[in-house]
């Protein structure tokens, strides 16, 4: 009876393992759909260009302090007292969502539009943004505790549901966004509910002091990093937003190609690989090198449909750099939070200014296309990640993964 019973474990674990990897999929296959019903029959607009501008830079506080500063604090040290995470969690939902309105006058300064065509949209977005805080306090709170399938599962109900509401919308691409904003809002508020009490349930004995005199000032280096690291980001977002219209809407959707690939793998790995527990980074290195050998091994392709005249490989190669770039450096940050003082998150922030002023120091004297714009994300994250490797002694891997990514980079231009 008790090998039946073990047994029995075993397979639900098993079945959890192979879970994990198809919903992370199915969700990240839901965003791209939700791109593609956006943009069916009318093509990419100025109304599809603010979308995705302001859905950006709403989710920035919640990049810069739940992913940026309270995860790297959960995966060292466990939660913090209850007081605090609510006002962390509370504070980042407002901001979320005074940003995204402060954002739309960016928006319409930059692309020089009228503000009261998007206002409407701003509303909704703003209003998901503060509700998508909450869910990923929840997701990046258990996956801290090596649990991944939360952190799977955190985009999946937002964006099934807003792919069925842009069935909803019509041919009007302004309904189409108003009504996709609705789903995202349901989902999301669906996800908080269900997964909140398992929260509170799972409260007990998560403190700890482990790196407590290093961590006095943790928070102030992670903060730096948090809003170095999406600020540029944004900055770089800044530079699409003047590009002809469609310009932010063909970058955004690069970008939703790259972390459908990198989200997945590394929200379903990551957390297993490196947690509280981990003690030993070596499984990382293997899954680095496996990115490596599989991106390489890719290109070949690339190269030879770019040597025939096949323009499209150029934008395949530096999709294919991007997603070596972000899960490098994806890996290589969470191994620097998990075995490194907090101090090391100096090199992003050197990394980051550098990237982001040298863009717009090229914006005034170049004028910017969107191959530039990709290029300058890719290497951002290829600058960042590999320094990162540097300071954790991975230089033949470090040096992998910036020779692949710039090579791959530089095929863009030479293809186009």
């Amino acid at each position: 009876m008790l090998i039946r019973v073990e047994e029995a474990l075993v397979a639900g674990r098993r079945v959890r393992h192979l879970g994990s990897p198809l919903v992370a999929a199915t969700a990240q296959a839901m965003g791209l759909l939700q791109i593609i019903l956006l943009l069916r029959g009318v093509g990419a607009t100025r109304i599809s260009d603010a979308y995705f501008f302001l859905f950006g830079w709403g989710l920035a506080p919640t990049q810069v302090v739940m992913m940026g500063v309270m995860y790297p604090r959960w995966l060292r040290r466990g939660r913090p007292r209850y007081l605090s995470e609510v006002l962390w969690v509370s504070g980042t939902s407002l901001a979320g969502g005074i940003l995204t309105m402060g954002a739309l006058f960016v928006y319409c300064f930059l692309s020089k539009g009228d503000w009261h065509e998007y206002i409407v949209i701003a509303g909704f977005l703003a209003t998901n943004s503060a509700i998508a805080t909450l869910a990923w306090a929840v997701a990046l709170l258990k996956a801290a505790e090596g649990r991944s399938l939360a952190l799977a599962t955190v985009t999946l109900p937002a964006n099934s549901l807003a792919c069925l509401g842009i069935v909803f919308g019509g041919q009007d691409q302004g309904l189409r966004v108003v009504f996709m904003s609705v789903g995202l809002i349901v989902g999301n508020l669906g996800y908080v509910l269900v997964q909140w009490p398992t929260v509170l349930r799972g409260r007990g004995g998560q403190e700890s002091v482990r790196h407590e005199t290093d961590d006095r000032h943790a928070t102030g280096w992670y903060l730096l990093k948090a809003i170095t690291g999406y600020g540029s980001g944004l900055a770089l977002q800044g530079v699409s937003a003047t590009l002809p219209a469609s310009g932010v809407t063909v970058v955004s959707i690069a970008a939703k190609v790259v972390t459908g690939f990198s989200g997945s793998v590394t929200n379903i790995l990551l957390p297993r690989l490196v947690n509280r527990e981990t003690e030993n980074p070596a499984k990382v290195w293997r899954f680095v090198w496996v990115v490596v050998g599989g991106v390489v091994g890719l290109s070949g392709p690339c190269l030879a449909g770019a040597a025939m005249g096949w323009h499209q490989a150029a934008w395949v190669a530096i999709v294919l750099a991007w997603i070596l770039a972000t899960t490098a450096n994806a890996s290589f940050q969470r191994v620097a939070y998990r075995f490194r003082s907090p101090r090391a998150a100096a090199v992003s922030v050197i990394g980051a200014v550098l990237i982001a002023g040298g863009a717009w120091v090229m914006a005034l004297f170049v004028e910017m296309t969107v191959q530039w714009v990709l290029a300058l994300y890719v290497i951002l994250d290829l600058f960042i990640g590999s320094a990162y490797a540097f300071l954790l002694r991975k230089i033949n891997l470090g040096f992998a993964v910036l020779v692949s990514g710039i090579g791959l980079t530089a095929l863009l231009f030479a293809g186009s």
